[in-house]
């Protein structure tokens, strides 16, 4: 496989990624905000970190 298919393929899964992702979005905030008695992250924080970490992934193989 050469490196221009895998970074497709990495591409494709990525967009996939955005897409279950972006659902979690339209939740109600009760839920998104709901903080862990453990001290956990809130889902919120969750998607943000799993969004800005895939667009930040995304940018490096647009440029490579």
């Amino acid at each position: 496989m050469d490196i221009f298919r895998l970074i497709q393929d990495i591409k494709t899964h990525l967009k996939l990624s955005f897409d279950e992702v972006d659902r979690w979005f339209d939740k109600d905030n009760k839920m998104l905000n709901y903080q862990p008695s453990n001290g956990g992250w809130t889902i919120h924080q969750i998607l943000e970190h799993i969004y800005l970490t895939n667009f930040y992934l995304l940018i490096l193989m647009e440029k490579g």
